[in-house]
């Protein structure tokens, strides 16, 4: 590596606003031998990404420098290595790889990876135009999401539980492929890297909204050192971080209790709340104009569902709600044990099969202390038979 400034740094259109312009980019001194930088990507409390052009073969990549170089917490060293590890050892088409890594004169850390040419997963909600470009049925958002969850399945099979899986770290790119990104968070069974949840002052890593119970529990309980931060965490947590995101898919965005607010609140959200029924909540946000259809159920061509579909979010029958709800359990022992197990349900449900979840409706009543009476389950509208 080497922190030569380059001598005519590239100079792209400053029309997003993330392009460096040429007098920052002579001051970051961050060029690693044999990359030039061009834009910056993204930007967190621990890392910056750029965006890189490899010289030798002209490759595009992604460039993950750490904050602080050598004054660099060992935290935030441990994380960048923890993903280092982690993204080598997956090797899967559809997981961000790792292509080299290292540190320059400076100190600043660095990991180079394949750049994805992708849109976050909730442009799926927030963007009809790109939604129907990679998901012109509504069977096709599912499809998607199922591979997303072999995906992690895959990350599982290696020992890696990524920790933080959020619509930001899955990037969809124009085919409507989706890639996972950032294991800084991740646990592996390889390395002997302890794994936290919380900083040594307390403050949550990763996103909060699509915390598993455990992990929130974890956050609300650690003491000021970090004892007990991400105690009874294992693959589980990432099945419910998925179980909200297929949520989110059906509902529009929605989430399945309040996010916002107090940090307490929303950790007692998570931990206590039970997710609303997406049936209900579509219900109320939203005109329902399209049903979750499966591949030849008629009902149009497929300009005109996905036309639909984009105005407002699918109809959501009770057997989908059941496996989302499912994934969405409290209690990890209750939840799909595994992504490949929520996927392999997202198949069944789309080749019009049973599935291991168990509708609302049907699920058995514990006796209430005036005897057999139960309340009547709310059920989602039932679109297909």
């Amino acid at each position: 590596m080497s922190d030569a400034t380059p001598p005519n740094p590239p100079q792209p259109p400053n029309n997003d606003g993330s392009e460096l312009p040429p007098r920052l980019l002579a001051k970051l001194k961050v060029e690693i031998e044999g990359y030039d930088l061009l834009k910056r990507l993204g930007q967190g409390g621990q890392a910056t990404v750029y965006k890189a052009i490899q010289r030798h073969d002209g490759r595009t990549v992604a460039v993950k420098v750490l904050h602080a170089g050598p004054h660099a917490t060992e935290e935030a060293r441990a994380r960048l290595k923890r993903e280092i590890n982690a993204l080598r050892a997956i090797n899967h088409p559809n997981i961000v790889q790792a292509i080299g890594a290292g540190r320059t004169r400076s100190g600043l850390d660095c990991l180079v990876m394949n750049y994805i040419d992708g849109r976050p997963l909730d442009h799926l909600w927030s963007d009809p135009a790109f939604a129907a470009q990679v998901a012109p049925q509504a069977a096709d958002l599912l499809r998607l999401y199922k591979t997303i969850c072999e995906t992690v399945q895959a990350a599982h099979r290696k020992g890696i539980t990524h920790r933080d899986l959020s619509p930001s770290n899955i990037l969809i790119d124009a085919n409507g492929q989706p890639h996972i990104l950032d294991f800084g968070m991740a646990s592996t069974a390889f390395d002997g890297i302890v794994t936290r949840d919380v900083t040594l002052t307390g403050q949550f890593i990763g996103k909060l909204k699509y915390a598993s119970p455990e992990q929130a529990r974890g956050a609300r309980t650690a003491g000021a050192a970090g004892e007990g931060a991400g105690a009874g965490v294992d693959i589980r947590s990432d099945v419910y971080a998925l179980g909200v995101m297929l949520y989110q898919i059906l509902t529009g965005g929605a989430f399945p209790y309040q996010v916002v607010g107090n940090v307490i609140d929303v950790l007692h959200n998570i931990i206590h709340r039970e997710p609303r029924p997406p049936s209900q909540t579509v219900a109320e946000l939203h005109t329902p104009t399209a049903t979750m259809a499966v591949p030849g159920s008629g009902g149009g061509s497929s300009s005109a569902i996905a036309a639909s579909v984009r105005r407002n979010p699918p109809l959501v029958n009770e057997t989908i709600e059941a496996i989302v709800l499912k994934a969405l359990e409290k209690a990890p022992a209750q939840r799909y044990q595994s992504a490949g197990e929520l996927a392999a349900d997202i198949d069944r449900y789309l080749a019009g099969q049973p599935t291991s979840a168990v509708v609302r409706s049907k699920r058995p009543h514990p006796p209430s202390r005036l005897g057999s009476f139960s309340r009547p389950a709310a059920v989602a509208a039932s679109i297909l038979p």
